[in-house]
């Protein structure tokens, strides 16, 4: 990732006492020519290179193993998590620490505040758990690998070889939204989708268009301004998503920003499957490419796809051919840049 998620704990005066230790012990050279001042000289000046070969063979010599039973998870689902460490040279590895991804996955049982020391040859297994806090797909566990300088003075960080990436699906939400959205399809009215729907009933605030056999006549009259009736769930239209995604996320926030859009997708979709309707979806994963769901081993597969990642290029879908093939069905557009604070729903491709 091109941003870090968690700040490095060293401290700035921590990297003045190795140049303040070679100045000390260069003026006392300079001033007392005895064995005494030389040993303490070259022992400050060679400490550095040794140092810095020290970490070079930790680098070349440590094995760092992470794995889950699967690539494929669900968010906020608790999986195994394991750990190797091998050290294959032979100079022992001494205050080894490691940077962990802590803001888009938590760890169970899992020992990420430890520092560890490996004798040649030795190796050394860490289990736990892990939970995913996001769909999408991003590494976790063991970001970086820290080296600790003698007597603390600095520190070497080192990125992990190959990184641990996960393809986290999305979980389904049951919201007022997808009420919402059964009365855009019935009433072919975008804005229908954005007015006020009263809870706790199947009536909405009229919007001038509807049909006069919608209106509720007493529940107007008893509230003093027009309603309409939600339709019911065999009134739907059939509908044809499409699917606007942003480019690969990289930042925290722009993450959170799928887990929304991801979220909201998927919720919607289901909704259609688990009401028998079916569903077009069209998405660009290399190409733009659609598929129908009609029925649940359709919608795992989707389901599946969806957590693997689709992005967006500059190319823009070819409109006609959606239409033609969406025919009478309702075109709906999800646009991941406005998640994740507006649901993103409209019913014109050709605005965005």
């Amino acid at each position: 990732m091109k941003k870090k998620l968690r700040e490095n704990p060293d401290r700035p005066y921590h990297l003045l006492l190795y140049p303040a230790a070679l100045l000390l012990s260069t003026l006392w050279v300079s001033f007392y020519g005895s064995p005494l001042p030389y040993l303490v000289f070259y022992t400050v000046l060679l400490s550095l290179p040794f140092w810095l070969l020290y970490v070079l063979i930790i680098f070349l010599t440590l094995r760092i193993y992470q794995s889950t039973p699967d690539v494929f998870c669900t968010k906020g689902e608790s999986v195994p998590f394991e750990i190797q460490l091998e050290n294959t040279g032979l100079l022992p590895m001494g205050d080894l620490s490691f940077e962990w991804e802590e803001r888009l996955a938590s760890y169970e049982n899992v020992p990420i505040q430890n520092r560890f020391s490996l004798r040649s040859g030795e190796k050394l297994t860490l289990n736990g758990n892990l939970r995913c806090l996001y769909a999408g797909t991003y590494p976790v566990g063991i970001l970086r690998i820290r080296v600790n300088g003698p007597f603390g003075i600095a520190r070497f960080r080192f990125r992990m070889p190959s990184e641990l990436r996960l393809c986290v699906r999305p979980i389904i939400e049951e919201s007022s939204d997808v009420r919402k959205i059964r009365e855009a399809l019935a009433s072919d009215r975008s804005r229908a989708y954005r007015e006020d729907v009263l809870p706790g009933n199947d009536l909405r605030r009229y919007v001038p268009g509807d049909r006069l056999n919608r209106i509720h006549w007493k529940a107007s009259a008893r509230q003093g301004e027009l309603l309409s009736r939600l339709p019911g769930e065999n009134e739907m239209q059939e509908v044809c998503l499409l699917l606007m995604a942003s480019q690969s996320p990289l930042t925290f926030e722009e993450i959170v920003r799928r887990d929304s859009f991801y979220t909201c997708v998927v919720s919607v979709v289901w909704y259609f499957v688990r009401m028998g309707k079916r569903i077009r979806i069209w998405y660009e994963k290399s190409g733009w490419r659609s598929t129908v769901i009609d029925s649940a081993p359709a919608f795992d597969a989707f389901y599946r796809t969806l957590a693997d990642g689709i992005y967006t290029s500059e190319t823009a879908p070819d409109m006609k051919k959606l239409r033609e093939q969406s025919g009478k069905a309702l075109l709906l557009t999800v646009s991941e840049e406005s998640f994740p604070g507006d649901p993103g729903l409209f019913t014109e491709p050709d605005t965005l």
